[in-house]
């Protein structure tokens, strides 16, 4: 996926945002949990401002069960805790925006993303 640690204007220009890939190993869209940074321009239902919530896709939650599994963590794989969590099917641009556009119609944003304070 090209794009990713750059700033994305969204196609109807709403918010920015940028997925925050640290690795050097290649990006797997379809088995991965990326960070994704969200700027909000101006004061909508939710404040301007910068957030960070979590895209994970079902197949990354799989196969970090499978590991709990082994290494007994989490009950040995019998849940999966986390916060602000977004649950996808892969890491796409298309699928981010579609998520991002429908997240910020709803009170549901706020459970899913968190507010990034600057210092």
């Amino acid at each position: 996926m090209t794009s990713l640690n750059n700033w994305i204007d969204s196609n109807t220009g709403n918010f920015q945002y940028k997925i925050f890939w640290p690795y050097s190993e290649e990006f797997n869209p379809k088995r991965e949990a990326v960070d994704i940074y969200v700027r909000i321009p101006a004061d909508r239902e939710i404040p301007r401002g910068d957030y960070i919530g979590t895209f994970i896709t079902f197949k990354h939650v799989k196969w970090l069960r499978e590991g709990y599994k082994e290494t007994g963590e989490c009950a040995h794989g019998a849940y999966f805790p986390g916060d602000n969590l977004i649950f996808v099917d892969e890491i796409s641009h298309k699928i981010i925006e579609a998520t991002l556009e429908d997240l910020l119609k709803k009170p549901e944003f706020k459970g899913c993303f968190e507010e990034c304070k600057s210092s």
